[in-house]
C-alpha cells in the first residue's frame, strides 16, 4: 500500500475536524444574517412613542386600515406602540387605538393589519446622520415609509432613504412623563420643602443691617472713643 503524504493526511483531517452544514463556512457566511431572522427566543422590548413627519410636520396615524401623517400631537391615534422583532433594529409598529400594525403591500402602499407576523408588518429603523429615522419594509429592500406634504402615503417603489418624505422624528406622547413613565415612581425623585426653618437655619440667619451693632475700633486695647 502506498504511503499518503503528510500534508494530504493533515489536509483530510482538517476537513473532518470541523464538520459544517452546507451553505455555511467557516469564513462566517450565515452569521451576517442572524439580525435579520426572527428572535423568538428573547423578551420583547416594547416602546411608546410618536412619530413626527418631516413634510407633512404631522404625526403618523393608524386609524384602521388608513395610514396617514395628518394626526395633531396628542391625538390618539398617532400613538404608536413599537415592538422589537431581532436583536438588530427590525421592529414592528402599532397604533395603540386601532390595534392594528403598519405594513406595506406589494405595490408599495401603506395599509393597517390586525395581525403584523408577516415580513411586510417589519420595518428596519435607520439612523441617519441628520439625527432623522427613516423606516425600511424588511420584504421588499430599498422600499420605505414616506408621506407628501398632505400626509398622504408615498408610493414606496418611488421612496429613497436621503428624501425628505421618509424622515421621521420619534417623539414622546403628549401628557407622557419623560423620565421615569410612572407617576407613581415620578414621586421618589420630587423633592420636599421645609415650611419653617429649623434651629440651626435660625443661627445661622442673616442679621438686617438695621438691628446690626457699629463695630468698635480698639488698638492694643484702647477703645474708639479716647482717641
Amino acid at each position: 500500500m502506498p504511503a499518503v503524504p503528510i500534508a494530504l493526511r493533515s489536509k483530510a483531517s482538517a476537513r473532518c475536524l470541523h464538520p459544517c452544514s452546507k451553505g455555511t463556512s467557516l469564513a462566517g457566511d450565515g452569521w451576517e444574517d442572524q439580525g435579520a431572522m426572527t428572535d423568538q427566543l428573547s423578551r420583547r422590548q416594547i416602546r411608546e412613542y410618536q412619530l413626527y413627519s418631516r413634510t407633512s410636520g404631522k404625526h403618523v396615524q393608524v386609524n384602521g386600515k388608513r395610514i396617514t401623517a395628518t394626526a395633531e400631537d396628542g391625538n390618539k391615534f398617532a400613538k404608536l406602540i413599537v415592538e422589537t422583532d431581532t436583536f438588530g433594529s427590525r421592529v414592528r409598529i402599532k397604533g395603540a387605538e386601532s390595534e392594528k400594525y403598519i405594513c406595506m403591500s406589494k405595490r408599495g402602499k401603506l395599509i393597517g393589519k390586525p395581525n403584523g407576523k408577516s415580513k411586510d408588518c417589519i420595518f428596519t429603523e435607520i439612523v441617519l446622520e441628520n439625527n432623522y429615522t427613516a423606516f425600511q419594509n424588511a420584504r421588499y429592500e430599498g422600499w420605505y415609509m414616506a408621506f407628501t406634504r398632505k400626509g398622504r402615503p408615498r408610493k414606496a417603489s418611488r421612496s429613497r432613504q436621503n428624501q425628505r418624505e421618509a424622515h421621521f422624528i420619534k417623539r414622546l406622547y403628549r401628557g407622557q412623563l419623560p423620565f421615569p413613565n410612572n407617576a407613581e415612581r415620578q414621586k421618589q425623585f420630587e423633592f420636599v420643602g421645609s415650611s419653617s426653618p429649623t434651629r440651626r437655619t435660625r443661627r445661622t440667619l442673616p442679621v438686617s443691617p438695621s438691628l446690626s451693632v457699629p463695630p468698635l475700633v480698639c488698638v492694643l486695647g484702647v477703645s474708639a472713643a479716647s482717641w
